[in-house]
């Protein structure tokens, strides 16, 4: 009579056990994938923890050791920012220690930033976009937008220098009201 219970007890503690276990194991593999989908590029891309960790206590480092070349410093930030898209602290730090020259790099880092995030973390890229209008300086919007000017450069108008009409090549006759060959061979420029 007495070995009964104990033997269901037993049982009981081993099902708790491997219960308690089993909810370990997803929360550490929670753990562990949940940083990866915090960052806008794959791990090849991504900024060394430590350049970030510097960064983030003390922005200024950034400026000092890029002084003078802004293209270093547009696409050291641009790294730092889609590694870690809360790194907005150190940026209004680093814009009210930064020259106009340097304001306009910072700007076109927050852009780049901005379109490197949008398809695989859209809310990163809207707080990125919402910060730099909230900055409110015109050195760092103005690099924001001549970057975003220099992205969307592949859509540029044809050599006559008119505008192409809206789904130039999908329709066809003297009203493009007819629906176009899609096996058609694309002419050549």
């Amino acid at each position: 009579m007495h070995g009964k219970p104990m033997m269901r007890c037993l049982r009981f503690a081993a099902v708790d056990r491997r219960l308690a276990l089993l909810l370990i194991c997803t929360a550490l593999s929670v753990f562990a994938f949940s940083p990866s989908r915090a960052q806008c590029v794959d791990f090849s891309d991504r900024a060394k923890k430590i350049d970030l960790d510097t960064f983030s206590k003390s922005p200024i480092v950034l400026l000092e050791s890029m002084h003078g070349n802004k293209d270093k410093l547009k696409s050291q930030l641009a790294a730092y920012l889609v590694t870690n898209p809360d790194l907005m602290a150190p940026v209004r730090t680093l814009v009210s220690e930064a020259t106009a020259e340097e304001r306009e790099a910072i700007g076109a880092a927050l852009r780049i930033a901005e379109m490197r995030c949008t398809i695989r973390k859209p809310s990163a890229a809207q707080k990125i976009a919402s910060f730099t209008q909230r900055i409110e300086d015109s050195a760092v919007i103005k690099g924001y937008y001549a970057a975003g000017e220099d992205q969307s450069s592949t859509a540029k108008l044809p050599d006559n220098g008119k505008k192409a009409p809206a789904g130039d090549g999908l329709l066809s006759g003297q009203w493009k009201t007819e629906i176009a060959d899609p096996f058609k061979p694309i002419p050549i420029k």
